[in-house]
This record gives structure tokens, C-alpha cells and sequence, in this order.
């Protein structure tokens, strides 16, 4: 499936600018895999065991495609005259591949112990200038999920527009704070890159380069948005807050989109367990069931009040049945 899913969003793209279809990834992207999620329904079975290195060599090939990606798409839009609607297109359909399958696959390459994973994962997250996520992530929201103290967690009746700016400079101070020098380097380095391709390609090359890192690092903090929303862990004291439970991420059964996601959807399990690898999660008994995939859901996000009609009513039965069950047990 990861070959797949690296053949569609990579070939959808180039093909696309060749034939002159700029927009062919987005539709696939937000027209079809929401209605495919739909008639396709959710998934019933456990994920396979597989072998890791069958699982892991083709997303390893994947980082050579996403920086080829970029280079190639800087290449195009400075050597081809391109109307601002087509060169448009052409950011929207690479920043969607190094977004959601680029971000997806460095996410799971950061929690890995094998040092080429993790690098792989650097190098992508700073091609799409959000280096500093492998700090941020890692150390500080799996620390704080769900917690005031999180940036990236979003809060009961917060808007996506108020969500990502907070999230999105929370999270750069988060991992200053953190770690300041190895913050400071991945800045630099997308900084290089940056000046890299203008000098390489010109002006064009610049915008697509900032354009593509623009919506990669924002799919990234709407995914987050959509995982934790509304949902909070109890503080037992001053500062400390209960342990991660299954209620404390939500979790989404579509079988296409955990496909095409490599299950990054079984969100609660990947937080119960950060280093287990996506093939083996599963969904968690007593995890929040959101009502569609991670597409349908970013088009839902898009329009608050639709948002706050679907979710802040599943919100109240998590309440209620967490309300009930203390009541019960007592």
C-alpha cells in the first residue's frame, strides 16, 4: 500500500503539470477519497504484522522521490510559462503530497531508533521548512497532549483559524525551548535550502518552495487539530495531569484513508504506544470515533459552524458517558 499510495500522490502530480491538469490532486485529494471513504466504510480487521524492512524500504524510497519532488517542481515553474491559477495548482499538488504522505512519513520516521529513519525524517520535515517538529512532537506533545500546555491540542469550540496560528508558532516555541541550537540548525537549514533553489532556479522556485512548505505544515497542524479536539486529561494536581488514555485522541475507522495514511488515523494507540510501528496499530477500545476519514474531516474543519454541529455534540456523550461511569463506579 505504501507504493501505492507514493505512485498515486507522486504520479497524480507529475502527470497533472505534463498534461497541463494542475488541479487533478487536489480533487483526488478532497472530491474523491472523501466519497470513497464513504461507499468504501470502515475497516474490520487487524492490520497485518509485516516484516519491517518490507515496510520500511519503500517509504525510505519515498524520501528520494520528495526532495526530487521539489527540486523538480522548482524546475518546472521556472522553465515553463505557467498562468498564476496553473502555478496555483502546482504548489497545491506538491505541497499536498509532501504534507500528507512527506509530514506522515517523517512523523513515523522520528519515533524510529534507526538513525536513517530519523534522518530521513529531518531532512523531509526541514524541506517543507517545520524542522522543528521532530523536537516538538517527540518531547512535547506526547508529553502534554491534551493539556493546557499543549499548543497543538485543540481546545472545545476553538476555530481551525484560531487553532493554526496558535499551534503553529506554539509549537516553534515549544521546541525552542526545548532544544534552542538544534532548533536553530533546522531553521538554518531550510533557510539554505531556500536560498539553494533561488539561486538554482530564480524567484519562481522561492514562492513554490515557501508555497508547498506553506500548506505541508499546514495539512500537518489541521491533522492535529482534528486528532485531539475538545478532548482533555484531568489535572490531579498542581501542574500534572492524569496518564494518556484511549479517550484523549480520537480515532477514525475508514478503511481507505488508514490505508493511504498507513493508519496514522489509530491515532489513540500511536499515543498509548509512540514506538510502535504504523502497521501494527489498532483501534483502541474506549477512543472517541471521529465520523469520517482525515479528508472528509479537513473539509468539515474548513466551515466552523458545520464543525462545532458534528463534533461538540459527540463531545457531550463522551462527557455524559465519562460523568455516568464515575457515577456508577462510585
Amino acid at each position: 500500500m505504501a507504493f501505492l499510495l507514493i505512485f498515486i500522490f507522486v504520479s497524480a502530480t507529475l502527470l497533472g503539470a505534463i498534461s497541463g491538469h494542475y488541479y487533478v490532486l487536489p480533487v483526488v485529494s478532497f472530491v474523491v477519497i472523501p466519497a470513497m471513504d464513504t461507499i468504501l466504510g470502515a475497516t474490520r480487521v487487524a492490520p497485518p504484522r509485516w516484516s519491517l524492512w518490507i515496510y520500511y524500504l519503500p517509504l525510505q524510497l519515498y524520501a528520494v522521490f520528495h526532495i526530487f519532488l521539489i527540486f523538480w517542481g522548482c524546475w518546472w515553474i521556472s522553465t515553463h510559462e505557467l498562468t498564476l491559477t496553473e502555478q496555483v495548482g502546482l504548489i497545491c499538488s506538491i505541497g499536498l503530497v509532501t504534507g500528507a504522505v512527506g509530514i506522515n512519513v517523517s512523523h513515523e520516521f522520528i519515533h524510529r531508533k534507526s538513525r536513517l529513519n530519523r534522518f530521513l525524517g529531518e531532512v523531509m520535515l526541514v524541506s517543507v521548512c517545520y524542522g522543528h517538529f521532530a523536537i516538538e512532537h517527540i518531547w512535547g506533545h506526547h508529553k502534554n497532549m491534551a493539556t493546557p500546555m499543549d499548543p497543538v491540542s485543540a481546545r472545545k469550540g476553538e476555530t481551525l483559524y484560531q487553532f493554526l496560528p496558535r499551534a503553529i508558532i506554539g509549537s516553534l516555541a515549544c521546541a525552542y525551548r526545548i532544544r534552542p541550537r538544534r532548533t536553530q540548525v533546522y531553521l538554518a537549514s531550510s533557510f539554505a535550502l531556500a536560498l539553494l533553489l533561488f539561486w538554482t532556479f530564480g524567484p519562481e522556485a522561492l514562492v513554490l518552495f515557501l508555497g508547498q512548505s506553506w500548506i505541508a505544515f499546514s495539512l500537518l497542524e489541521i491533522t492535529n487539530y482534528i486528532e485531539h479536539y475538545g478532548l482533555t486529561r484531568k489535572e490531579i494536581a498542581p501542574g500534572q495531569y492524569e496518564p494518556v488514555k484511549p479517550n484523549h485522541s480520537w480515532d477514525s475507522d475508514r478503511w481507505l484513508t488508514n490505508k493511504m495514511l498507513f493508519h496514522l488515523q489509530r491515532h489513540s494507540d500511536h499515543h498509548l504506544h509512540p514506538r510502535k510501528p504504523y502497521p501494527a496499530l489498532t483501534l483502541t477500545e474506549g477512543a472517541p470515533r471521529l465520523p469520517t476519514g482525515y479528508a472528509g474531516m479537513m473539509l468539515l474543519a474548513l466551515v466552523p459552524p458545520l464543525w462545532r454541529r458534528v463534533m461538540d455534540p459527540r463531545l457531550g456523550s463522551l462527557h455524559a458517558s465519562a460523568r455516568m461511569h464515575v457515577i456508577t463506579s462510585q
